[in-house]
């Protein structure tokens, strides 16, 4: 993973809301996606700084969109869960 911080904010989101720090690529869909992205932008930081705007919300989605567009040309996923 090229960016640290969008590992951290999924594993944060997933131990949150699943209550557990991994989940199967067939459990990703566009609920998970859209919670993710609610997620970070409501996240508060421990440090003195705002929560994420749109932009940076839109970065981290964009990250796992490659990252599932990665899973898909390899055949982890059936289907984008993005579309």
């Amino acid at each position: 993973m090229k960016n640290y911080s969008n590992e951290r904010y999924l594993d944060k989101f997933l131990r949150d809301r699943f209550k557990t720090p991994d989940v199967y690529l067939k459990q990703l869909n566009y609920i998970f996606i859209a919670d993710f992205v609610q997620y970070v932008r409501n996240y508060p930081p421990k440090k003195s700084r705002r929560t994420c705007s749109n932009n940076g919300a839109m970065k981290h989605l964009e990250r796992l969109m490659k990252m599932v567009n990665l899973a898909v040309k390899l055949d982890w996923l059936e289907k984008e869960p993005f579309h």
